[in-house]
């Protein structure tokens, strides 16, 4: 194969004498200095520069209004009867009084040659807490994340120390929903890099982003104090000042 000696790996152990004046002495015709190169082939034709094209594609499963409107209970309820104009469906998403995560399948790709050092960054809205990311096909591409607590991000690496030209790997990201921060939209943004020169970055990044819109589930309850309240036919009761205690009912 090709090898790379413009750039290799350079060695070199250099020896002596820790004290030269006292101890045993080296025969000053051996070599002091040990040099060794390691020459590489960078796999990306005869030079030393590299063109990776990285492409990121995603699908969720958040439901739209269409989607949930479809429902039969749902379908009676004043959200689902005014619905907006076409650009407010494609911008907002539901989400189900029982849902409890988010999840997002991606595919990311390697159109040009070989992307050394290739890096997912994942970055989100204080309303999700990242969960798991799982590689879903068979391929040999493995996917790793920092474990920093550094908050809403997520930087990880893709089959150190390169991705292979013309490969892809399909993997899934979950995000929990949380449980004290609710906010209006989520935001959910992926980039993808390596150290080569790409010449069509406009693929490499991956929005999501939404309005939200809760469904509710109200239950009304009820306390009344007493606890018990009779009701005489006698005609006392009409009486001013033997009516009895206030009967007072509570609605939450």
């Amino acid at each position: 194969e090709t090898t790379d000696y413009a750039r290799p790996i350079v060695f070199a152990a250099q020896v002596g004498l820790q004290d030269p004046d006292q101890g045993p002495v080296l025969d000053d015709s051996w070599p002091a200095i040990v040099k060794t190169e390691l020459p590489f082939w960078n796999g990306c034709d005869e030079d030393d520069r590299c063109l990776p094209d990285l492409s990121l594609q995603s699908t969720n499963d958040l439901m739209t209004r269409k989607q949930f409107c479809a429902r039969p209970v749902q379908s009676r309820g004043v959200f689902c009867r005014h619905q907006g104009g076409a650009g407010a469906e494609g911008s907002l998403r539901v989400i189900e009084g029982n849902k409890r995560r988010m999840v997002v399948d991606v595919k990311l790709e390697n159109r040009g040659e070989n992307a050394y050092n290739t890096l997912v960054n994942i970055t989100y809205t204080p309303n999700l807490r990242f969960s798991s990311l799982i590689v879903k096909d068979t391929s040999e591409i493995k996917i790793e994340c920092n474990t920093d607590m550094k908050r809403n991000e997520k930087i990880c690496n893709v089959s150190a120390p390169f991705m292979r030209a013309k490969s892809q790997v399909l993997f899934r990201l979950e995000f929990e929903f949380s449980r004290t921060i609710f906010l209006k939209h989520l935001r959910v943004l992926l980039e993808a890099s390596s150290d080569g020169d790409e010449v069509n970055t406009a693929d490499n990044f991956n929005e999501i982003y939404y309005s939200l819109k809760y469904e509710g589930d109200i239950l009304f309850t009820r306390d009344s104090i007493p606890t018990r309240y009779e009701i005489k036919s006698e005609l006392s009761l009409e009486e001013p000042g033997v009516i009895g205690p206030p009967f007072n009912f509570t609605f939450q």
